[in-house]
């Protein structure tokens, strides 16, 4: 594959930086062809065919993580849309000399607009692109419209580019990049070519850093660059970045000897805050034999060194992946890890099962959520460790069964028991709930009517439920709970929006077991009556209307001006 400084990439003046001034890889290094982009093959070769044959369609949108090529690819092709010499050179490839080719890589040609819509999302800004596109281009072949982030469009505006979208004019071409594709209306994607981009793959990625370092006559070894692209976790863009940065870092010149220093793995691990690869094996082994003293030594000498804890966990998640990997497929290849962590892992794959695996994923997963919303990361970090450390002391499954005969026959037979009366009360619930109502009445079984009781209004209900000292679900009829209507063993209530939505569920299981008689509350949007609570209210206002009518509370009341009638209190019921 050959590299295209894109510094260098035409001879105009205007288009080199000054000298002094620095221009970092990803962009002295970003692709200004189709053959200088890794890892899109199948993009690239239905581009380069519709070129080729001028089927090309009006509208594109390139998904896929970020630092994969979306942007570049979206301005390469611009580029070889209205480049002159393409058609010339019978080539797909743009020529990058001719005028269109350089006015679009200064960013300085009236025909292609590139427009970020995270800083442009309103319905105004697509509308100034509707209007331009009713004109001819000023000098190239094709308008093209390159809108990246497009997904931060609003929904006004994604409607407003909908009728432009479907019937361009022939002279327009767009082009959209987004990384979250799932937020962008599927009336856009059905009137779109749309292409995937795939992560870059680690050994594409580090071939071409290696590439790169050559070029920049730098000196990297192998491990150094294979852990920037494992870092970089498919993006190009963050490989690049990390590159740079590990350079400026770390590459320097030793005086004394006056040789050129060389990026080593170690120097990536400390910059990025990771632990070293058989270092971080270590861990995980310690980690699963409970050796916490050993592993909180180990974290804190890490976290004192500038490591960062979500990547701790993440590489402890990493080895986790590989170890259950291992156990499915022990031919599996590690790639980029050296030899002897190689060895170390399969060998470690081999004292675990699938089941300590899945235990760590999860314990692991749960403690990144748990980290990224910490203020203490560090401390939080510990506590997931000394979580998943301490849990393996829990005996597994299998060990039950010998933990019964070791303790005795009587402590087996108890839990036999158990699980017999549990199977007991289960079909009891079952019978109650499939046995229609004729069948328990008519049946010449003797049952005990007398003791079940029967409620002739919400009031008894509520009374029962009292009685019974379930003072929650009493709470909720007398203050939430507006009769509907109520049949035999169907109640049917309206709560008011304060109430839990559950309640109703749990008085049912409560009214089925006091009463050993099916119940079934059910919910409705209906008014109802109202409430236990507001009758009470009326009912106690009726009343003290009533007695203010009295002739002697009349005298009372003449008698004493500020008096008034408060509260009504019956005489006890004598026994």
């Amino acid at each position: 594959m050959s590299l295209q400084n894109s510094s260098t990439s035409n001879s105009s003046p205007s288009s080199q930086e000054s000298k002094g001034s620095y221009q970092v890889l990803a962009r002295k290094w970003r692709p200004q062809a189709f053959k200088d982009v890794i890892g899109q093959d199948v993009m690239i070769q239905i581009l380069s065919n519709a070129l080729k044959s001028n089927r090309l369609g009006h509208a594109f949108i390139l998904t896929g993580e970020r630092g994969v090529g979306k942007t570049t690819t979206a301005r390469i092709l611009a580029r070889a849309i209205n480049c002159v010499g393409r058609s010339l050179n019978e080539s797909v490839e743009p020529c990058g000399t001719c005028g269109p080719c350089v006015d679009i890589l200064e960013e300085r040609h009236l025909d292609v607009i590139e427009m970020d819509a995270a800083s442009h999302t309103s319905v105004d800004d697509i509308r100034e692109i509707i209007s331009s596109c009713r004109y001819l281009p000023a000098s190239a072949a094709y308008k093209v419209y390159i809108i990246d982030e497009v997904h931060m469009l609003s929904k006004n505006a994604f409607n407003a580019l909908l009728k432009t979208l479907e019937e361009p004019p022939p002279h327009v071409k767009f082009i959209f990049a987004t990384t979250e594709i799932h937020k962008v209306p599927v009336t856009i994607l059905s009137r779109c070519c749309r292409f995937d981009l795939k992560r870059i793959s680690a050994e594409e990625m580090s071939s071409y850093l290696k590439t790169i370092v050559s070029q920049e006559k730098s000196k990297v070894d192998d491990e150094a660059i294979a852990l920037i692209a494992r870092f970089a976790d498919g993006s190009l863009r963050d490989a690049m970045s990390l590159l740079d940065q590990a350079l400026n870092m770390f590459q320097r010149t030793d005086a004394e000897s006056s040789k050129a220093f060389s990026l080593t793995a170690c120097h990536v691990r400390d910059m990025v805050g990771a632990f070293e690869g058989s270092e971080m094996i270590t861990l995980f082994e310690s980690l699963h034999k409970g050796e916490m003293s050993k592993t909180l030594k180990m974290t804190e000498n890490f976290y004192q060194k500038g490591g960062d804890s979500s990547r701790l966990i993440k590489d402890l998640l990493d080895i986790t992946y590989i170890l259950s990997r291992l156990k499915v497929d022990p031919m599996l290849d590690l790639g980029i890890r050296t030899k002897e962590d190689q060895h170390h892992l399969h060998a470690l794959a081999k004292t675990f099962s699938v089941p300590v695996l899945q235990r760590t994923w999860q314990i692991l997963s749960k403690g990144w959520e748990e980290i990224r919303s910490s203020p203490l990361s560090a401390l939080a970090s510990q506590m997931v460790l000394m979580r998943l450390g301490y849990i393996q002391d829990l005996p597994p499954l299998h060990t039950w069964s010998s933990f019964f005969s070791e303790k005795g026959a009587d402590i087996k037979e108890e839990f036999v028991r158990d699980q017999e009366e549990s199977k007991i009360e289960e079909k009891i619930e079952k019978d109650i709930e499939t046995t229609p109502l004729e069948e328990k009445v008519n049946s010449g079984k003797k049952t005990e009517e007398e003791s079940i009781p029967s409620f002739e209004n919400l009031e008894e209900i509520a009374d029962f439920l009292l009685k019974h000292k379930e003072i929650r679900l009493y709470t909720m009829l007398y203050q939430e709970a507006h009769l509907v209507d109520m049949k035999e063993g169907v109640l049917t209530l309206r709560l008011n929006t304060e109430a839990e939505t559950k309640n109703h569920l749990q008085l049912a299981r409560v009214l089925t077991a006091l009463t050993h008689r099916k119940w079934i509350v059910q919910l409705s949007q209906e008014m109802g009556q109202p409430t236990l609570r507001d009758k009470k209210e009326a009912f106690e206002k009726m009343r003290l209307l009533e007695i203010e009518k009295d002739s002697l509370v009349k005298e009372v009341l003449k008698t004493f001006k500020e008096a008034r009638v408060e509260k009504i209190i019956d005489e006890p019921k004598e026994e």
